[in-house]
């Protein structure tokens, strides 16, 4: 969600069928503030692909030894996304890798040329901890700043930190939603599965979705699908009709699928106070019937008008 151009309420929003294949539809959005719907606004939709709005994205890898046996399979997925962000004007790609410590590899730049810079992401075989939260938080710094453009980071990790706390795990997908950053992750557990769990909790934090492999040559798949989900965005923008309070209310983006709506994650915002948007008009067909009755008004007035001069003649 962006904030800084009210009364118009900027969001993304992604539409995941079970299969985390993206939902394709043309209306339906809806906002809801507190459990109850905002209506008579104006609402406009857009897939990303179409705005041709710019992302920003930036891979974080495990390169400790756990991951050797998988790093080839990583490259190409990388390879597989670039190419994808690429078809996009003014879209980039950053590189961060992390073992016993968190580096930055590439900075935002152009994503073929970032593909072709691969040969730098090797095992740290030396290392004998692993610092997951600091990859991540150094990907956060580089995007923060970043304006204008779609921020994600892909997180491909086994879910184990240094750390081990639950708080430093959190606080990954609180930044980063803070920041207008979404966090898609892809986990592979050879070793202790059940920590995989973690990276669940992080994206949906981060307002992004959780993947995992069981066999390495699932990878390029995994980047293939955050690629096809990333243009399948949509902007929704809504056009406030109520100012802010200054007070934290939880907004959801609905979608109207057959009789129920679908709801988004919750969004806690604290808006300040702004000018409204013009509430949305009267419908098209209220103004026909309006000037429909209007006329048969006038020809009922016409009519007795005429009979009264006929009778005094």
């Amino acid at each position: 969600v962006v904030t800084d151009k009210l009364p118009e309420l900027k969001t993304y929003v992604s539409l995941i069928t079970g299969e985390n294949k993206p939902l394709r539809v043309k209306s339906g959005f809806k906002l809801f503030r507190d459990n109850t719907e905002l209506k008579d606004m104006v609402i406009t939709a857009t897939p990303l692909a179409e705005a041709k709005e710019p992302v920003d994205a930036i891979v974080v890898v495990q390169v400790s030894s756990a991951m050797e046996a998988v790093l080839r399979e990583v490259k190409r997925g990388i390879e597989k996304f670039a190419k994808s962000l690429a078809r996009h004007p003014e879209s980039r790609l950053g590189l961060v890798a992390y073992a016993g410590e968190a580096k930055k590899l590439e900075d935002l730049g152009r994503p073929n040329e970032v593909a072709r810079e691969l040969d730098r992401l090797t095992i740290d075989g030396e290392a004998t901890e692993v610092r997951m939260v600091d990859g991540a938080r150094l990907a956060i710094d580089l995007l923060r700043e970043q304006h204008g453009h779609r921020k994600l980071i892909i997180l491909f990790s086994d879910g184990i930190d240094a750390m081990q706390s639950k708080d430093a795990y959190e606080s990954i997908g609180k930044r980063a939603r803070e920041a207008g950053i979404v966090v898609d992750t892809i986990g592979y557990g050879p070793f202790e599965p059940g920590r995989l769990r973690t990276l669940i909790d992080i994206s949906k934090l981060g307002g992004g979705t959780p993947r995992g492999i069981k066999n390495p040559r699932e990878l390029p798949d995994r980047f293939a699908e955050i690629a096809e989900e990333l243009w399948g965005v949509y902007i929704v923008n809504f056009h406030l009709t109520e100012s802010g309070d200054n007070q934290s209310h939880v907004y959801q983006v609905g979608l109207r699928q057959g009789k129920e709506d679908v709801l988004s994650e919750p969004l806690p915002l604290t808006l300040p106070p702004f000018t409204p948007a013009e509430p949305l008009g009267w419908p098209w067909w209220y103004f026909v019937l309006a000037g429909a009755g209007g006329l048969l008004g006038l020809i009922i007035i016409l009519a007795i008008i005429g009979s009264l001069m006929g009778s005094k003649q």
